[in-house]
């Protein structure tokens, strides 16, 4: 079987670090580039320690992309950052994964009310499908671009689904309160 070739793009954070621990070890994926602006020539492992080992790649930077001959590109970057590297690498044969806001939202005016900045590749908005593989299977199979729900519109849009599906709820009266388990220091939220 020939193994997908994957880039992690930002993977220094905790959402990079955690794809490349879970990708790790599938089957059908080879991790090819794992990218870091701040970290380039690092390795990711002296990064996250606990990786020692298991992932000790060099971290490099994205300006060597066309290095790599890549199947599919992870974006574990910040919001508002996702969509400049859309921007700048939209025809590239590679497949997109965002996994920021920045392309889940349905318009650049919505995403831009919630975001409070400027969205500068409304097309990508247009053309990337929501990726709900529960939900939109075949759709990101087509897909170029895929904006990764977060985690708590996947809680949401999960339980709901099949009750919506078979009318077995009034769509005027849902409510749906998330709670993260999660806590900083010093935020009093």
């Amino acid at each position: 079987m020939n193994k997908k070739k994957i880039g992690i793009i930002g993977a220094t954070g905790y959402t990079g670090s955690e794809l490349v621990r879970i990708l790790t070890n599938h089957p059908a994926i080879e991790i090819t580039m794992i990218t870091s602006e701040s970290r380039a020539g690092e390795l990711f492992s002296d990064v996250h320690p606990f990786l020692q080992g298991i992932a000790d790649q060099k971290l490099v930077s994205i300006n060597q992309i066309d290095d790599y001959e890549l199947d599919l590109v992870f974006l574990a970057l910040p919001h508002g950052v996702s969509m400049d590297f859309v921007k700048r690498f939209k025809n590239k044969s590679f497949k997109i994964i965002d996994l920021s806001g920045d392309f889940r939202l349905g318009s650049k005016e919505i995403y831009e009310a919630w975001y409070k900045i400027d969205h500068i590749y409304p097309e990508g908005i247009e053309n990337a499908v929501f990726g709900s593989p529960e939900l939109y299977f075949d759709k990101i199979k087509e897909a170029n671009l895929i904006a990764n729900p977060g985690c708590f519109p996947t809680t949401a849009i999960l339980g709901l689904a099949p009750l919506l599906e078979n009318n077995l709820v009034e769509t005027d009266r849902i409510v749906v309160d998330s709670k993260n388990g999660g806590y900083r220091s010093g935020n009093k939220s």
